[in-house]
């Protein structure tokens, strides 16, 4: 693995408490639709949710307005977009068992 991703993934690990800290000052859309998002995933299992467009709809404005879409940063569009979710959705099925602390 490449060593300078290997740092970034180090750095997300070790300051996630105090990542999650500073988003949560937000006020705007990216607080709006992360908020959504998670109630949806508290509500629902996620194979459930991935049946449903309009979840993964919410998915892609929620990375786009965290900014995914710009500062050099170039999302897919939307189809493409689904697709990729879809075809990744054992790995985030397997993901969601962690939990944070």
């Amino acid at each position: 693995m490449n060593k300078q991703l290997t740092k970034k993934k180090e750095y997300l690990v070790q300051n996630i408490p105090k990542l999650i800290e500073n988003f949560n000052y937000h006020q705007g859309p990216d607080l709006y639709f992360y908020k959504k998002v998670i109630a949806k995933i508290r509500k629902n299992p996620l194979r459930n949710l991935f049946k449903r467009n309009n979840f993964i709809e919410l998915l892609y404005a929620t990375l786009s307005s965290w900014g995914m879409n710009a500062r050099g940063a170039k999302m897919k569009y939307f189809d493409e977009f689904k697709l990729n979710i879809l075809e990744n959705k054992n790995h985030f099925e397997l993901l969601s068992q962690y939990k944070f602390k």
